[in-house]
């Protein structure tokens, strides 16, 4: 990065990492805003954030970047400010109901979940239970089932629906290893097993269906507080931990998030106390494939979470290659004199080409135009490539897609899932071969 920053947040769009806030060491907050390329492995200046600040939380839903709380000169903000890479502007949403520093955020089922945090002017009091969930689409939050635990510092991750709490300080300095789950189906909390090594300040991100804890700051064999350097992973569905290649620099403060079969981690710091030893690198560790793709994933598809879009999908196992075509539409078509950014105005093909291994499919993306079955000429044409495509299943009925397409500079993340269950039988018996 330009900048060495800690106490700092981060949110996934696409092959990007908006890297946003953070301080280094004893500076005042800051309000940068830097993407990473995961592919060309560079750095952006974007439109900095509206209110500078260190130790608040991110998270992407929907292709925009939803920033909460945070402390800049004082302790508790209740800020939500909402990042659009499109535009490359900052809105402002419906605040918290509870100011806080030190949370963490995470997105399930077309929500946004804040939980945790410190709410004081005093580090060594009220590290919070609280839950809050807000709906970007009506812009509101509600409050629900309490944490066992009352941390801040900590890491959270969903998979499978479930969202997963992880480690944090239960008050000044003193690391935790308690690991507690939500489902929001019961609005309850169940106690997990243990981390291995308890931490405050790590980081964690999702791949193959494990949540992968890096660094923090925790104990050593004298008791001592120190920089960890620790990779832990943990299986949901054994609820069992084991530990992975460790980070090629111990680091606590900082960030990572997953694009592909990627985890990336970013900057952060190296001690524990002041000076924090801020970083500006990125390291990355590749994960194991949850799924095989395979044949049996040859069907329909669709976006659970909006109207109007579909996919077809074709696995060609001889050559190695997926096929997908995209197509969105509206429920009314608009006028004639209406315009779109992306192909023709109501109805919308894209197809997609390129290899797959493990679980994780990497297409071009290609837009074809014309089709339209009242139009007087119906023959498509298709150009050359305007973006890329990837796919990554964690079952053979679930998969999160993320896009890229320019020009008009368009990009997010998607769930879909299979229209019908009848290749599922299928698909599991491949994908076990």
């Amino acid at each position: 990065m330009s900048t060495p920053r800690d106490e700092l947040a981060s949110c996934q769009i696409g092959r990007y990492i908006y890297v946003l806030g953070g301080a280094r060491d004893a500076d005042p907050p800051s309000g940068l805003n830097e993407r990473y390329d995961t592919q060309t492995d560079t750095w952006t200046q974007r439109q900095p954030m509206p209110t500078a600040r260190r130790n608040f939380s991110a998270v992407a839903f929907e292709g925009k970047c939803y920033t909460f709380g945070g402390e800049d000169e004082q302790v508790g903000l209740d800020i939500v400010e909402i990042y659009d890479p499109e535009a490359d502007q900052w809105t402002t949403g419906e605040s918290m109901p509870t100011a806080r520093m030190a949370q963490t955020t995470t997105v399930m089922d077309g929500k946004i979940y804040v939980l945790g945090g410190v709410d004081v002017e005093s580090f060594a009091a009220d590290y919070l239970k609280t839950l809050e969930a807000y709906d970007p689409a009506s812009n509101s939050w509600e409050t629900l089932g309490t944490m066992p635990t009352g941390r801040g510092y900590m890491a959270s991750s969903v998979v499978a629906g479930k969202l997963y709490a992880i480690a944090g300080a239960t008050n000044f300095r003193t690391p935790s290893d308690a690991v507690e789950v939500y489902d929001p189906a019961t609005d309850s909390w169940s106690q997990l097993a243990a981390l291995p090594v308890g931490l405050y300040y790590p980081a964690s991100a999702v791949g193959g269906n494990k949540i992968y804890v890096t660094g923090g700051i925790g104990f050593d064999d004298q008791s001592s507080l120190k920089t960890r350097s620790e990779t832990q992973v943990y299986d949901p569905l054994s609820d069992t931990w084991t530990i992975a290649e460790p980070l090629q620099l111990a680091r606590n403060r900082h960030v990572s998030e997953t694009v592909g079969r990627y985890i990336y981690v970013i900057a952060g710091a190296t001690e524990v106390g002041h000076p924090h030893g801020t970083l500006d690198g990125v390291e990355r560790l590749q994960v194991d494939a949850a799924f095989t793709i395979n044949p049996g994933l040859n069907d329909a598809w669709f976006n659970p979470l909006t109207d109007g879009q579909g996919f077809l999908i074709m696995v060609f196992p001889d050559t190695g290659l997926m096929f997908v075509a995209w197509f969105t539409y509206d429920v009314e078509r608009p006028p004639p004199d209406v315009t779109a950014l992306l192909g023709e105005p109501g109805h919308r093909w894209l197809t997609a080409l390129g290899p797959f291994e493990g679980d994780t499919a990497t297409l071009d993306v290609y837009l074809t135009q014309g089709g339209v079955f009242d139009m007087a000429e119906p023959p498509a044409v298709t150009g050359d490539p305007s973006g890329t495509l990837t796919i990554v299943w964690s079952d053979c009925e679930n998969g999160v897609l993320t896009y890229d397409i320019d020009p008009p500079g368009v990009m997010g993340e998607i769930p879909i899932k299979r229209i019908v269950a009848d290749n599922v039988a299928l698909c599991q018996a491949l994908a076990e071969q």
